[in-house]
């Protein structure tokens, strides 16, 4: 069996972490897209297809990956049934097609099983987000894409294995529309009903939107299995599943409480508290920080700041005093602005995302839900309550009266 892995799309609504593609962010001390071809269980290839950038070849090049991997271009974003036709092209047998952050080792294990086409579903509260399946005598025999009135909570997840026979349907539908693959797909089910396994959602969640990665963090953050290989002053304290990677160093009065990832030379600070997170090589918790269920990116550093519940890339600094407000006084799940539209996150927690090289001034401030750009200076004493496009300089004006 061969594995195609689709990495080519343009990722315009995982901004303010575009700039790569999406699989490539970085949790647990590796991308995404190499724990998901770590995690592969055993098939005879693995075809990554990327955009035109080289991104991902260039970045996995210093990755130690337990598989060879082939790497081929999609030169336009036009859609995971281009990406499908690309990867599968020259092989004659069954595919398992997914997308670059998703690593279960459990839910691609159960792809393998059979021959064939084969599904992965799950129930969930919301269906009209996804493509809604129809079941008969133990077989899918079809799905409807984002129906306005879903007939079951009973939805399909985009990781599958396909035959050989729906590839060859695949390429020879003449309508290249975006949605080509999932309506190519209801009708291959029509004639060709599919085996498929139920596996609790969490196990695939999205990687659509900023907040995503922090499910995505909370699921490797699973894994983690405790270790000390930086320094950890006596008077520390690491309580839970911590791992602690080689170079760091954890300082006197700090505390970390797993599951939680402390990169390679990281420096958790004197007095400051990290609570399920996952700090990124060489990124600074300074004196009396507070991070919680955050994902702080490569090189990021704070200064008695708390950042709870957000996602920070890389090379991005906080002065003194920043702080994230993560919750909304009614209590009501986060609103954040996608493409200038409202969209709910469905967390009942969540600060803020901001890109890389980003820099923060004493006393500033984020309100819940809020993504600012990369290269974003903020001024002293400000409060930000909209989305920061990249490169903006943010400042408050005051009038200083002396009498």
């Amino acid at each position: 069996m061969r594995a195609v892995i689709l990495a080519g799309g343009s990722s315009t609504r995982f901004w303010p972490f575009n700039q790569n593609h999406k699989s490539l962010i970085e949790i647990g001390g590796l991308p995404l897209i190499a724990r998901t071809i770590n995690n592969l269980p055993s098939v005879d290839e693995v075809v990554v297809v990327e955009g035109p950038k080289d991104n991902i070849k260039n970045t996995l090049k210093k990755v130690e990956l337990n598989k060879e991997v082939e790497y081929r271009v999609q030169n336009e974003p036009r859609g995971m049934w281009d990406a499908t036709l690309i990867g599968s092209e020259d092989y004659g047998d069954d595919v398992l097609v997914l997308s670059g952050h998703q690593f279960s080792r459990f839910a691609l294990g159960k792809l393998t099983i059979g021959h064939g086409t084969k599904l992965l579903l799950s129930s969930v509260t919301k269906p009209g987000d996804y493509g809604v399946v129809s079941i008969s005598k133990d077989k899918v025999t079809g799905v409807i894409e984002k129906p306005e009135n879903p007939s079951s909570n009973i939805i399909i997840n985009s990781a599958y294995r396909f035959s050989n026979e729906f590839i060859r349907e695949l390429a020879s539908d003449s309508k290249d529309d975006h949605y080509k693959l999932e309506r190519v797909l209801a009708n291959h089910l029509k004639e060709n009903p599919a085996d498929f396994d139920m596996i609790p959602k969490e196990e695939m969640p999205s990687l659509k939107y900023p907040w995503d990665a922090l499910s995505l963090m909370e699921r490797v953050l699973e894994e983690i299995r405790p270790e000390v290989k930086g320094t950890v002053s006596e008077n520390a304290e690491l309580v839970g599943e911590v791992y602690v990677d080689e170079g760091a160093s954890i300082m006197a009065g700090a505390k970390v409480y797993g599951p939680a990832y402390i990169g390679k030379g990281v420096v958790i600070g004197t007095d400051s508290l990290v609570r399920q997170s996952s700090l990124e090589m060489g990124s600074v918790a300074g004196f009396g920080s507070e991070v919680a269920r955050s994902l702080i990116g490569e090189s990021s550093k704070m200064h008695h700041s708390f950042i709870g519940d957000s996602v920070v890339g890389k090379k991005t600094w906080f002065g003194f005093g920043f702080i994230t407000a993560n919750r909304r006084f009614d209590k009501k799940a986060v609103v954040s602005e996608v493409k200038e539209k409202q969209k709910d996150t469905n967390r009942g927690h969540f600060g803020c995302a901001v890109g890389d090289n980003s820099r923060f001034g004493i006393n500033s401030s984020t309100m819940p839900g809020i993504p600012i750009g990369s290269g974003v200076t903020i001024g002293p004493n400000t409060i930000i309550r909209k989305n920061i496009p990249d490169g903006k300089i943010v400042y408050v004006k005051q009038d200083i009266v002396i009498k």
